[in-house]
């Protein structure tokens, strides 16, 4: 009997799991290092993986089960009866088989299972960020009976682990293209550049640069696809005039593109970069008769002479160029480190997918005052992580890659059905004039069901939409300003209030806030914080209380942290506030033990 493996022994197998996929090694390699750990965690079961494709089910990991066992439910169709497997996938729920030779579902396998001894089979789903169905995972055992509680839960932390590298394959492959020129730019596209950048490090070293454009949906939101293709000419003739004959320009998908200059240095891909940037900032695009900025995130990553794997060369401009648009840097160049982030940002979607399935999310309030008289006026929902082995998460870490998954939508949801029961609560208690605030984020406010999944949770819990108000920052709201009036607008007629959170750090237009159906201005904590070391940021307070004053806003003072920025906040007229001056964001059951 093989010796179960240690915690530790655990740890290290995820790792290289997820080392394995962000160096993008082949799908199936990875699941099968998956299905191996996984039965040596289990000794006595065996272990497949089946992937979807065209409403079919397909082995994609299983060296221990019979070969003739795996040819025969290869192609398994994904319905209710077609075994465990295809039970599973179509109901998108656990199946459990405690015999194999009597149960209805196996009854086209019955021989195979008869003469290979597989006698209980414990199937689940795997579902990426959107609840679609990307395959299964399962176990199969020699003996009949049902499975163990432990057992269960350790699959369902091998179906996280496959969902995660599942999901990132799917989305590099879909950035796979087929001809060989791109037919909008006329540049070179990913195949042909393959040919070209192999041809060019054969004979001496290569810069190798990535370029992905900043916010590119943004275009293609406000003024069309159009237009957005428009730009993207306009932006490979910029670009076109920073570079030599000798260089290799091709564009790899929508808004990304990438350079390759044989022996170029380092030093002169660092300078390339900057002159992008200044070929961009020298003038605004003008397209179909409005002005805008273009911004461009670059990796870059030197190719030596005759380097057998080139992938490996663009997959570390790659992570270079996403360590920059992360940190906001314009341009990186590739470190080792980067690639380990890369591993423990894969890591933490892992475990922040258990902990969603898990409930070991929290949701805690922050007090907003009456600054006047001090009074609690109404409570911000903000989620909180607090991982059993790593501490608190910081929301700063695990809300960035909760966007990138898609799990943001989920989590979103859950904190919003979570604070409306929480109000109710309160409201039962006899807190009736309380107003509950709940973040809302880009991934979620633009999904076409979102209004009717808020109505949804205040249908569920009873909590009247009176006393509900959703937070949403500028750059949300001005991605697409005409569609998010409409949707502010349909909440609004359902009794929600709308808070434009962070105001004055993002785009600070202005001119827009008044066309919005909005109830509140929510003052940017920088702003207060500088309240007291920049006289220079006191007007800007003002300007910002007056113009709320006059659109009939509330406005809130985030971030009050001293008796000074208080102070001068009363003086200023600043009506509510909130910040850790009057308390710390708390669970609820503590939140109301200390005075008030």
């Amino acid at each position: 009997m093989k010796p179960i493996p240690t915690e530790r022994v655990l740890d290290d197998q995820r790792n290289a799991i997820l080392e394995m996929t962000v160096r993008h090694q082949p799908l199936e390699e990875i699941l099968q290092a998956v299905s191996a750990m996984l039965e040596g965690q289990l000794s006595g079961y065996a272990c497949s993986i089946l992937l979807v494709q065209d409403g079919r089910l397909w082995v994609s990991a299983g060296a221990s089960l019979p070969p003739a066992f795996n040819a025969a439910i290869d192609g398994l169709p994904v319905e209710v009866g077609q075994g465990s497997c295809g039970t599973a996938a179509a109901t998108q729920q656990l199946f459990m088989i405690e015999d194999t030779l009597t149960h209805p579902f196996t009854a086209a396998f019955r021989d195979l299972v008869l003469i290979h001894g597989l006698r209980t089979c414990l199937s689940l789903p795997v579902l990426n960020g959107q609840h679609q169905v990307l395959g299964t995972i399962a176990l199969y055992g020699w003996a009949p009976g049902s499975f163990a509680s432990a057992t269960i839960e350790i699959l369902e932390q091998a179906r996280a682990l496959v969902a995660t590298v599942t999901e990132h394959h799917h989305l590099t492959e879909s950035l796979r293209v087929q001809a060989f020129y791109d037919v909008l730019t006329g540049l070179p596209n990913r195949r042909l550049f393959g040919e070209l950048l192999q041809a060019a490090a054969a004979a001496s070293s290569v810069a190798l640069l990535l370029l992905d454009v900043d916010d590119f949906k943004g275009v293609n939101d406000t003024l069309g696809h159009q237009a957005g293709d428009q730009t993207l000419c306009l932006l490979v003739k910029r670009l076109q005039g920073c570079l030599e004959p000798e260089a290799i320009f091709a564009r790899l998908s929508g808004d990304e593109f990438t350079v390759a200059v044989p022996g170029m240095t380092e030093e002169q891909a660092v300078n390339l970069a900057r002159q992008f940037h200044e070929a961009l900032v020298a003038a605004p695009f003008v397209v179909e008769g409005m002005a805008f900025d273009v911004r461009l995130s670059v990796g870059i990553s030197m190719v030596a002479s005759g380097e057998a794997d080139l992938q490996i060369a663009q997959r570390r401009a790659d992570t270079a160029m996403y360590h920059a648009k992360r940190r906001k840097l314009g341009y990186s160049v590739f470190r080792s480190e980067m690639l380990q982030q890369a591993t423990d940002r894969l890591h933490l979607a892992v475990l922040l997918r258990q902990a969603l399935e898990r409930q070991q999310l929290e949701v805690h309030y922050q007090t907003q005052h009456d600054l006047q008289t001090h009074r609690i006026i109404g409570l911000e929902a903000l989620v909180r992580w607090i991982h059993p082995d790593l501490g608190t998460v910081p929301p700063g870490q695990f809300i960035p890659v909760a966007e990138e998954t898609g799990l943001i939508v989920d989590i979103g949801h859950w904190v919003l059905r979570t604070a409306c029961q929480q109000g109710q609560t309160w409201r039962e208690l006899g807190h009736t004039d309380l107003r509950i605030a709940v973040n809302v984020s880009s991934v979620e406010f633009e999904r076409p069901g979102f209004v009717k999944m808020v109505a949804h949770c205040l249908q569920e819990t009873g909590f009247p939409a009176q006393c509900l108000e959703l937070e949403l920052t500028e750059r949300v709201v001005m991605h697409d300003l005409e569609e998010s009036t409409q949707r502010i607008a349909h909440l609004q007629e359902m009794g929600i209030s709308i808070a434009l959170d962070d105001f004055g750090a993002g785009y600070s237009s202005l001119n827009y806030v008044a066309r919005l159906p909005l109830s509140t201005l929510k003052i940017d904590r920088a702003f207060v914080r500088d309240l007291q070391a920049k006289p220079s940021t006191e007007p800007i307070v003002r300007a910002i209380l007056a113009l709320a004053d006059t659109l009939g806003l509330r406005a809130v003072a985030e971030g009050i942290e001293t008796a000074e920025q208080l102070v001068i906040l009363q003086a200023l007229g600043c009506q509510l506030g909130q910040g850790f001056f009057f308390h710390r964001p708390e669970p609820p059951h503590r939140l109301w033990l200390k005075p008030i």
